[in-house]
């Protein structure tokens, strides 16, 4: 199963690390989709790059793109996309199957229940 993350407020949160490392572990392919410009290992991703070396994610793994919409369009096989922004949401199309799920309270439940029904 591959899932997506969005960097800002789901993985930064010390939840959304402990959630990605778990999935991790259970073999899930975690994906970081980040609206950040720039590269991996520049000066203003550091703490990117530090979340991608702690969670030992390749840094294939790491997308950086203002085009949610057409990313997912263009990448199929994720089964969700878990962001803080409704907007990027809103942007994911229906039609290839990758479930947008809104980073509330209760989002890392909502996902659990999605990883579940694999």
């Amino acid at each position: 199963m591959k899932i997506a993350l969005d960097f800002e407020n789901v993985l930064t949160k010390n939840k959304g690390f402990d959630f990605a490392n778990d999935l991790l572990n259970e073999g899930v392919e975690v994906h970081i989709i980040t609206s950040r410009i720039g590269h991996i290992k520049s000066e203003q991703n550091r703490d990117l790059l530090k979340v991608v070396r702690d969670l030992n994610l390749p840094y294939s793994n790491v997308i950086f793109t203002l085009n949610k919409q057409g990313y997912f369009a263009n990448h199929s096989g994720f089964k969700f996309y878990a962001s803080d922004n409704m907007i990027d949401l809103q942007l994911v199309d229906k039609d290839v199957n990758c479930i947008p799920v809104f980073g509330n309270n209760n989002w890392i439940s909502d996902c659990l229940d999605l990883v579940a029904d694999r």
